[in-house]
């Protein structure tokens, strides 16, 4: 599955963030692995998004934190210490990578994810003997 992403300087509240994410097909960002994790925050950085970021995590059920868009293939996390604290529920991504839990209502830039299951488009196949035309004789 591929996934495309749009880094937001305009600052909004979680769920405004996640509402603006929406209208254009996509969530707030999941975050799948260190890997990715590290990616965010650089790009963030060079493309002076501000931080820290809106990220799609949050605990806004009581099974605790969860993935906006429902992930939950992976238990990756990169809290900062002490955090998240005991009352927000929204977190946000600071530009060295560490996350911290925020207010919701607390305005941010934000990064919005896209995931697509099109396949990529395949050449076709060549013969497995390559063939030459025949020399004129």
């Amino acid at each position: 599955m591929e996934r495309c992403y749009k880094f937001s300087t305009d600052r909004q509240p979680f769920y405004m963030a996640e509402e603006s994410c929406q209208a254009l097909g996509g969530h707030l960002v999941s975050v799948q692995n260190g890997f990715e994790n590290a990616m965010l925050a650089e790009t963030a950085s060079s493309q002076n998004l501000g931080s820290p970021f809106y990220i799609g995590y949050n605990r806004m059920v009581s099974s605790g934190w969860t993935w906006i868009d429902g992930y939950n293939a992976s238990t990756f996390t990169n809290w900062g210490q002490g955090q998240p604290d005991a009352t927000s529920q929204c977190s946000v991504e600071a530009l060295n990578g560490t996350w911290y839990s925020v207010n919701c209502a607390s305005s941010h830039p934000y990064v919005c994810v896209f995931t697509s299951d099109i396949p990529p488009t395949t050449c076709p196949t060549c013969p497995a003997a390559p063939t030459c035309p025949s020399a004129p004789g």
